[in-house]
């Protein structure tokens, strides 16, 4: 299969290769795309400059043409999912708890471990985070 090497958001090179090692390097699948070195790749796009020319060979216009990068290249990286698993964990727990609550039930339970009230308090807390971390999960990762 045909992969884009991206740097600096421009195409550098194009490979020949199988799917592992073009993922080990970071290319980009383009099989079948009519792209080349010096297109741009931006927002999982590939851009084209496109020239038009009338029936003279004169240029008429220029224009931008995008293609999709095949579907398997959508998917989300394991850092943009690990980013959308660490926001929505702390989204979820901001739904009940604010900052504030959260560093108030901290402070206390560290200052004096042997309280009960800060104990249940501290507990209560975790618990709901645990929680909010497994819908988090559940939600990004699907399991």
């Amino acid at each position: 299969m045909d992969y884009a090497i991206i740097e600096n958001n421009k195409i550098t090179n194009v490979i020949v290769s199988d799917k592992d090692f073009a993922k080990s390097t970071g290319a980009i699948c383009c099989e079948g795309l009519p792209i080349g070195i010096g297109d741009e790749f931006e927002n999982r796009k590939f851009k084209k400059l496109v020239t038009d020319y009338d029936k003279d060979g004169i240029k008429i216009s220029e224009h931008y043409k995008y293609y999709d990068a095949p579907s398997d290249e959508l998917k989300p990286t394991l850092e943009e999912l690990q980013q959308r698993y660490d926001t929505l964990s702390i989204q979820y727990i901001h739904e009940k708890y604010s900052y504030d609550e959260e560093n108030k039930i901290m402070r206390e339970y560290l200052s004096d471990m042997t309280n009960e009230q800060c104990k249940v308090a501290f507990d209560t807390y975790n618990t709901y985070v645990e929680e909010c971390k497994i819908r988090a999960y559940t939600e990004v990762y699907g399991n």
